[in-house]
């Protein structure tokens, strides 16, 4: 079959060879012919030196899943810290593995709390940790949330990121993974976040190390609350 398509901003004549891919007569020598791929996505023909990726998606629509490393359309890709991740990986992390990070982070659903008080501000966020490292799914794992601890460093910096006179600055050692489960309700955490700014406030303030109340604070529950 022959069809009419348009290559480089000229019209050709172009003789189909499958679903999508054509031959056209090259227009500097009549004695070569040049096989030409239509992307899926956008329905540009490349030449056969510009490959196509995937299932047939040109370098402009087509992206490679930081995780199965295929090319996919990058239509059907989502963005988690700066990697791209396709839909398919995502399904297999909630299938799997329901409470890894980054399934959270592609439903945009990740636990995470905050309180601030004055120059003190704390954060309970979960980021992909377990008994031992990494959350992995595993049966006898557990998601857990981490807590920072942030002050704010007072500047004369007019580009400040969160104000023109002053930065959130993390305090050193000032963060910790606890044994909180991420299923943990929204308003425990809450309240484990400021009991952890009340716990901390006056030693930063009066410029002491918190590393010892801290890591005590690692060890945070629902009894320590109450």
């Amino acid at each position: 079959m022959w069809i009419k398509i348009k290559w480089n901003d000229k019209m050709y004549e172009a003789r189909v060879t499958d679903h999508f891919t054509v031959t056209i007569t090259d227009p500097e020598d009549k004695n070569k012919f040049i096989e030409l791929e239509q992307c899926l996505n956008c329905g540009v023909w490349k030449s056969e030196d510009e490959e196509l990726y995937g299932n047939g998606y040109c370098t402009d629509c087509a992206d490679m899943c930081s995780e199965c490393q295929t090319y996919q359309k990058n239509k059907t890709m989502t963005i988690i810290d700066g990697e791209r991740i396709c839909f398919n990986c995502i399904e297999a992390f909630k299938n799997s593995c329901p409470n890894s990070y980054k399934y959270h982070q592609a439903i945009d659903e990740c636990p995470y709390a905050e309180v601030e008080e004055g120059d003190v501000k704390v954060q309970f966020e979960y980021i992909g940790e377990g008994l031992e490292g990494d959350y992995t799914g595993e049966e006898d794992d557990i998601p857990f949330m981490r807590f920072y601890i942030y002050e704010k460093s007072y500047c004369d910096n007019s580009q400040g990121i969160d104000h023109p006179d002053w930065n959130w600055v993390e305090v050193d050692s000032g963060s910790y993974c606890t044994t909180v489960p991420v299923d943990t309700p929204k308003e425990i955490l809450e309240k484990m976040v400021k009991y952890i700014l009340d716990n901390v406030k006056d030693i930063i303030a009066s410029n002491r190390s918190i590393r010892h109340t801290a890591s005590e604070l690692s060890w945070i529950c629902e009894d320590m609350i109450k």
